[in-house]
């Protein structure tokens, strides 16, 4: 199975031997009982134990040690849902020492529960021993641990033995919920051969828990249609599903869509072209007309097609909540029909067949190829059938007069511009727009140094409503980007942070670092290098930025995914910053374990320290399959249940505070215990965990 290192028996001997005394350094080893044996005695208990030593070499070889399944590093999973972590919680870090070299990490997903993923490190070159060792191990992992319940494997980053991770998924991977697999994208233009294309859907196809499946990069011919096609309409546990960049004639998209049609557990999908497509676009229409149980779609299109075959379909479609069309140009006249379909009538109408009943949501990206006279239209049309919270309008790049308009007409969950295209009254409205918006969760911002100083002043101001920033500020002095970024370190609603087109010399490097530091909010950071300014070389921005990461991440308990782009490389897989990462991922893990209900003060100090911030219930929200409205009223009983028990938790009483008076006391003295425990949860709520000090 190992075509890429081709390795012979000795040396898969002598990898197995190598995890031995990597992976079972911890295991104590027993201790030497005294004896009164005679030298002979001895003499015969040093040759058993070579014996056996011999017997343990022997089992790195095809059994693969079964001999040290009850004690070594194979043994068997001893996850309890829930309950009990698995042993190998201790040991994820040696673990990790191995796979590394391999740029593969586990990670803790949710509490008890592991996730394997690969990452890009281009500053990392492979060999060959390294391939052979990650996938041997994957495969011990895999068929081992139930405890493993999401795999991201990208193969355009990641290299493995395809045929020992296939094999793998096949005859284990009885624990996994989540899939994300990519293949890599030349085998779309080589053509994967067809023996392997099988074995790799036949894998696929076997995973029957599987929640969530993402296929991205392949090539969908007739035999892969088949297999994944037929598996997905067999599937009972999918809920999700998403096919990204895939290859697929016309023929083989509606075929795959046939099958998807008759599937009954799917409720979220997303494709791209190629589905839409299909068929001149009646087969997605079909499939979303005949689905009985889908609630969300999400499409991207084509510029050049206009999905109305599909928009027509969703407005009869009796289960379809929430429709998502990214990079697709719409009639106006389709428009005017599905906003129709939204409205709400004043009067209940008599039963219709042919109207929606169910769709909360259109969610429409809005550009300026639209003419200013068709959006007002549509602007006055949402305004007279009242739909303003079901039509979510995202603007790219909208002209001055349409936005603020757009915030008062329908919902406006997002706004990309650049500031330099508007004059400075216009931008400074369009600023207000953003800073009053109720609405607004995510604002992208481009400037240059061309900006009027008034705008750029009203820019912090601007940033203190949103909750997701993508801010672009080419060819500024580093006196503004260190203003905007000091600004930044008390705000206490954004927490994904995107920052393009900087140029991170030395002193904004610092100020960046003293943000992440700082700030207690963003749990999210994305910064952009390939837009800075060419004179600075991009390398030592990255490491002025690494410098400063590594030092702030050992003070910042909240962030949990950093990205630094260089290119099409993520340079932020550096060892110690996925380190710190993983710390903090584990600390969410033990907050939501608080959340639902555990009193263990491990958990309770974890949510004392993430309790005001948003990774909780982002977390408990994107993992858990919790509306996120139910996940912040969930984190506020928390912490109300926090103050409430504060004595309990930190283990000043088992049960309840009961207070005695002494002889000194004055007797019109009121005790704690008599004031009711709500008093108690105020006076509480001021107190740390770490008041109390253990004995």
């Amino acid at each position: 199975m190992c075509t890429i290192t081709k390795p012979s028996l000795n040396d898969v001997t002598a990898i197995f031997k190598e995890f031995r005394r990597s992976l079972d350094a911890r295991k104590p080893k027993p201790s030497p009982k005294p004896s009164k044996s005679s030298p002979s005695s001895k003499k015969r208990g040093r040759k058993s134990a070579s014996r056996a030593s011999a017997a343990s070499d022997d089992a790195g070889g095809d059994d693969c040690g079964k001999a040290h399944t009850a004690v070594g590093f194979e043994r068997s999973c001893t996850w309890e849902p829930d309950e009990k972590r698995c042993w190998i919680m201790s040991d994820v870090e040696l673990w990790n020492r191995i796979l590394a070299h391999d740029c593969i990490e586990l990670r803790e997903f949710t509490w008890c529960e592991l996730a394997l993923m690969g990452y890009q490190w281009p500053e990392k070159k492979l060999g060959d021993q390294d391939i052979l060792r990650a996938s041997l191990l994957i495969h011990v992992l895999l068929r081992q641990h139930r405890c493993v319940t999401y795999i991201y494997l990208d193969l355009a980053h990641t290299a493995l033995e395809r045929q020992v991770l296939w094999h793998a998924l096949k005859t284990g991977a009885m624990g996994v919920k989540r899939l994300e697999y990519r293949q890599n994208f030349i085998d779309i233009i080589c053509v994967m051969p067809l023996t392997e294309s099988t074995i790799c859907c036949e894998a696929i196809a076997s995973m029957t828990n599987i929640t969530f499946l993402e296929l991205s990069s392949m090539c969908f011919s007739k035999d892969v249609v088949r297999i994944i096609g037929t598996y997905v309409e067999q599937a009972t546990s999918l809920t999700d599903l998403e096919l990204l960049n895939i290859e697929a004639t016309d023929t083989n998209a509606g075929r795959f869509l046939d099958h998807l049609a008759r599937n009954r557990s799917l409720k979220y999908l997303h494709v791209h072209e190629n589905f839409l497509l299909a068929r001149q676009g009646r087969a997605l229409a079909d499939a979303v007309l005949n689905h009985v149980t889908l609630e969300e779609l999400k499409v991207k299109g084509s510029k050049r097609h206009s999905p109305s075959a599909l928009l027509a379909a969703v407005a009869h479609s009796w289960s379809l909540q929430s429709l998502t069309l990214l990079e697709s140009f719409i009639d106006p006249a389709d428009i005017e029909a599905m906003a129709s379909a939204l409205a709400i009538p004043s009067q209940p109408p008599d039963f219709d067949a042919e109207a929606n009943k169910t769709l909360k949501a259109l969610v429409l990206n809005m550009t300026t190829e639209h003419s200013q006279e068709d959006v007002s239209s549509l602007f006055d049309m949402v305004s007279r059938i009242n739909a303003f919270s079901r039509l979510w309008l995202h603007w790219v790049y909208p002209r001055a007069s349409d936005f603020p308009k757009s915030a008062l007409t329908a919902s406006t969950p997002s706004v990309s511009m650049i500031l330099d295209d508007y004059e400075a009254e216009d931008a400074a409205r369009a600023l207000d727009t953003i800073a009053s918006s109720c609405n607004l969760d995510m604002a992208t911002i481009q400037c240059s140094a061309n900006v009027k100083k008034a705008v750029l002043l009203r820019l912090a101001d601007t940033l203190a409503s949103t909750k997701h920033l993508v801010l672009s500020m080419a060819f500024f002095p580093d006196a503004d980007v260190v203003n905007v970024f000091r600004a930044l370190e008390s705000n206490r609603t954004i927490f994904i942070m995107v920052f393009n087109a900087i140029t991170f010399g030395k002193r904004n490097a610092k100020a960046l670092g003293r943000l992440v530091e700082r700030n207690r909010a963003f749990n999210s950071l994305t910064l952009d290098l390939n837009q800075s300014e060419p004179c600075v070389d991009r390398m030592v921005q990255f490491r002025n930025i690494c410098r400063e990461l590594k030092e702030a991440l050992r003070r910042n308990r909240f962030i949990v995914h950093i990205n630094v782009n260089l290119g099409n490389s993520n340079l932020s897989n550096d060892p110690a910053i996925k380190d710190a990462i993983r710390q903090n991922s584990a600390l969410i893990n033990q907050a939501i374990r608080f959340v639902n209900g555990s009193m263990d003060k491990t958990d309770a100090l974890a949510f004392e320290t993430l309790q005001h911030c948003r990774s909780v219930s982002i977390r408990m929200h994107s993992h858990g399959g919790i509306p996120l409205e139910s996940a912040l009223q969930k984190v506020a009983e928390a912490r109300k249940r926090l103050a409430l028990n504060y004595f309990v938790l930190a283990g000043v009483v088992k049960v309840k505070l009961v207070c005695q008076m002494t002889r000194k006391a004055k007797k019109k003295m009121t005790l704690l215990d008599k004031i009711g425990r709500v008093m108690q949860a105020r006076i509480c709520s001021y107190l740390s965990l770490t008041d109390v000090v253990d004995i």
